[in-house]
């Protein structure tokens, strides 16, 4: 859902990619852009400390991160497209 989301507004998106030192991100938007979506056990103590250094390792090398939850994608899908634009907006890599 998300990925057609994207592409349906014409953004460069690849999928479950392997980043170095990084880790599999759920998606990879303009080459610079990693939006996750995440489920349940994101909430969790452990995963959150996981995803806090992943996010910081992403920063330092260069990404920006988005993160969402399940509701969001379903509910209000436009606010992550209106999110992604302002992130993407000045910064478009082909």
């Amino acid at each position: 859902m998300a990925r057609l989301l994207f592409r349906s507004e014409g953004i460069f998106v690849q999928t479950q990619v392997d980043l170095p030192g990084i880790g599999i991100v759920d998606f990879l938007l303009e080459g610079f852009l990693i939006v996750e979506l995440d489920g349940e056990t994101h909430l969790q103590p452990r995963q959150v400390k996981k995803d806090r250094l992943r996010n910081n390792a992403s920063t330092l090398d260069g990404y920006a991160v988005l993160r969402y939850g399940y509701a969001q994608v379903v509910y209000n899908p436009q606010k992550i497209v209106d999110e992604v634009w302002q992130v993407l907006r000045g910064r478009v890599v082909r």
